[in-house]
């Protein structure tokens, strides 16, 4: 799945048989999401290739159920910070229980702050350390997580 700039506008594009025969399906048009400030902030694949998962500027993430047709809409919605941040780039543990998500808030609060998710309860908490000294824009757990 990639963010691409296609007919004139951003989608949500899946890519079919990369390696052999590549090509796209566009299966989120951009109207679907909150735009602002750049880009749509990152994808993951959860639950063992079923649900697609995609954050935007209203500091939401959305879950999809795969196969995502046009104009699908999200079966649930995660919330990482209600207020105060900026989630970019997230990863999945591998029972996919918890979220990492980077948090890359530059209003000169934040010196490189994590946002951890708990999934089963939509509950969030900010971890930081001192030497995060930058917002981050991605994060992600290592597969034995």
């Amino acid at each position: 799945w990639v963010r691409d700039y296609g007919a004139g506008r951003y989608g949500v594009v899946e890519i079919t048989n990369p390696t052999t025969n590549p090509s796209t399906n566009e299966g989120l048009p951009l109207e679907t999401f909150t735009i602002s400030d750049g880009d749509i902030a990152g994808f993951s694949i959860s639950n063992a290739g079923t649900v697609l998962n995609v954050g935007d500027s209203s500091h939401q993430i959305y879950q999809y159920a795969l196969p995502v047709r046009y104009g699908d809409s999200p079966f649930n919605t995660l919330a990482p910070c209600a207020q105060g941040c900026d989630p970019h780039g997230f990863g999945f543990d591998s029972t996919d229980a918890r979220i990492v998500v980077g948090d890359g808030t530059a209003d000169g609060r934040s010196r490189g702050w994590l946002d951890i998710g708990l999934l089963s309860k939509n509950h969030w908490k900010k971890v930081h350390n001192p030497q995060f000294t930058v917002p981050l824009s991605s994060a992600v757990y290592l597969p034995g997580d």
